[in-house]
């Protein structure tokens, strides 16, 4: 296998974003119609027509149509004369689609033949058959086996592009790195090698406070709202991929929402409240993050799951747990060690994901005031 590394159109690396970003909408949206962006071309495709489960086109069979699946895989034996994208499940193609495939959350085998372009999000992609068009691929690596041929561009970002010498491709080959990412780290060890034992001391006494100020606000919240807690906790159990979507949502508009706020005479006032009730409600579904955290480890263990507050301040200890034991390693008098620094980073990565993810299920709760509604797609057949 060679690596092979160029300059990244800026096109073809936003097409697996764009096909993630919008393959998110029938998690958290409800309208009639669905736009999927996959590479220069736009899917259209009607809410009815949203399929949930595995979905599995037989050998010497044809799906006529647009083949969307949610929470499920799609395995193409047969034809799928339209575009085909599987949202959070594997896709396998080892028949035919005559239009274009996008994959999100999952992992991408093309043994068959792909007429369009194929985007894939956070899954990683094997190719030993054909894509007519661009394969693009936004977190996950690309394996382009000895019989595979592509007859545009690949473009991967944040992860590498493995080629058999064999494989053909028609276009260039691209793949941007985390570079930023690459150079901050060893500079970020470097310094944090030359810090005196007085200011790792001072770090650890921080970081202990931190822990404890959020256990302290976690504990008050599952103790005065254990109801809207667990309704977080259920929402993001129900439906991870919309709160996710509606998370990220809410922290790209908190900021541009403060702004306009500033600009009106009557809004300046609302400032302080409306960033005491964004603080509230990351607080609120970060518990319900731990809760279902602490649910999913003792349903592992088989064990008997203890009350919500107890639940909720075990779930926030596993969250930190990464967090503590960076600190306990490069504590004060003890040698410096990169393994620390990683699981610091690791674990602030973590709590912002678990922050992201409860938000979401915050606002899908109306502030935990509701219950999240277990909503299918009605299915349809070929």
């Amino acid at each position: 296998m060679n690596h092979e590394s160029r300059k990244p159109p800026i096109a073809a690396l936003a097409a697996a974003l764009l096909a993630a970003v919008l393959l998110a909408r029938p998690a958290w949206a409800q309208a009639e119609q669905i736009d999927v962006k996959v590479g220069k071309k736009t899917i259209a495709v009607q809410s009815k027509d949203v399929r949930v489960g595995d979905i599995y086109v037989a050998k010497n069979d044809t799906f006529r149509g647009d083949l969307v699946a949610k929470g499920g895989s799609v395995t193409v034996d047969g034809v799928v004369d339209g575009d085909c994208v599987a949202f959070g499940g594997a896709m396998a193609v080892n028949g035919a689609v005559t239009g274009d495939a996008a994959s999100f959350g999952g992992p991408v085998k093309i043994a068959g033949n792909i007429e369009g372009d194929l985007a894939s999000f956070g899954g990683p992609v094997t190719v030993d058959g054909r894509v007519g068009g661009e394969l693009a691929s936004f977190g996950g690596p690309v394996n382009l086996l000895a019989t595979a041929v592509v007859d545009g561009d690949v473009s991967v970002m944040g992860a590498q592009v493995e080629r058999a010498d064999s494989a053909q491709v028609g276009g260039e080959i691209n793949n941007i790195s985390l570079g930023m990412v690459d150079r901050f780290l060893p500079g970020a060890v470097r310094v944090a090698q030359k810090r005196s034992p007085i200011s790792r001391l001072i770090s650890f006494i921080i970081a202990l406070s931190w822990v404890a100020a959020s256990a302290l606000l976690v504990l008050l919240t599952s103790l005065f709202f254990p109801l809207g807690v667990s309704r977080a906790a259920r929402a993001i159990e129900i439906d991870i991929w919309k709160s996710i979507g509606i998370g990220l949502l809410a922290q790209v508009a908190v900021i541009p929402g403060v702004i306009l706020m500033t600009v009106s005479i009557l809004g300046i006032p609302l400032i302080p409240l409306a960033i005491l009730a964004f603080i509230a409600a990351c607080v609120l579904g970060f518990a319900g993050f731990c809760l279902l955290a602490a649910r999913r480890l003792f349903s592992a263990s088989q064990r008997r799951l203890p009350g919500t507050v107890a639940s909720v301040m075990i779930g926030f200890l596993m969250l930190n747990a990464l967090l503590l034991a960076g600190h306990l390693v490069n504590v004060p008098g003890a040698p410096f060690t990169v393994l620390g620094w990683i699981l610091i980073i690791a674990n602030f990565s973590l709590l912002w994901f678990a922050v992201t993810v409860g938000l979401g299920a915050v606002w899908s709760t109306r502030f935990g005031s509701r219950d999240e509604a277990v909503k299918t797609a009605p299915v349809v057949s070929s």
